[in-house]
């Protein structure tokens, strides 16, 4: 997961989604923060988790 500052807050948003909307990251002026892989990180834009544990 990708951590972003935008201007309504901090935005967490999964590798996929960030691929995706680079251009709408890059035009609203979202500053890149930093990575952290954790399981129960939600991505902002399609509110999914960027991977699943296995058992």
């Amino acid at each position: 997961m990708h951590l972003y500052e935008s201007k309504k807050g901090d935005r967490w948003v999964c590798a996929y989604c960030a691929q995706d909307e680079e251009e709408m990251i890059q035009d609203e002026g979202w500053k890149y923060l930093f990575d952290r892989d954790e399981q129960y990180l939600r991505c902002s834009i399609c509110g999914e988790a960027e991977f699943i544990p296995e058992d």
